[in-house]
């Protein structure tokens, strides 16, 4: 029953047929994820059980606490938030409104958040925070979080 509300919302948000594949990943039409829990950082101060998930040939991790999305957070260089930007975008090419924006989350990443919602991560150094983007600092990872 646990993960049961997690289960409709993707098969509401997808509206299609599920099928299980042979190597454990329930399948919808363009929506795959694994059954199995892993852990992941989400912010400087928490780690929490994720699932990944293909959706569009696009590799997704989502997070899950107490049966609710948390987090959406992906690494898949095809991915292109709305606004157009992906992985590998470089700072300085951003407009200088969002990068007078950017945050910096310590031992986490700096980031920007985007109209979309989306947050471009910027990971520098061993810390992923030991100093702040420069023009050719590249967006590492992107995501979303409540």
């Amino acid at each position: 029953m646990g993960k049961l509300p997690f289960y409709l919302f993707l098969i509401i948000f997808v509206a299609c047929k599920d099928r299980k594949n042979l190597n454990g990943k329930t399948e919808h039409s363009s929506v795959k994820f694994d059954s199995t829990f892993k852990l992941m950082q989400i912010c400087a101060g928490q780690i929490s059980p994720y699932k990944e998930m293909e959706m569009e040939g696009k590799l997704f991790q989502v997070g899950i606490v107490n049966n609710l999305t948390v987090f959406i957070f992906t690494r898949d260089s095809s991915f292109r938030t709305i606004e157009g930007y992906s992985l590998g975008t470089a700072f300085g090419s951003l407009p200088k409104y969002l990068r007078k924006n950017v945050e910096e989350e310590l031992g986490f990443s700096y980031w920007i958040e985007l109209k979309s919602g989306w947050r471009l991560g910027f990971c520098i150094g061993k810390s992923c925070t030991e100093h702040a983007p420069v023009d050719t600092s590249k967006v590492s990872f992107v995501f979303k979080r409540k």
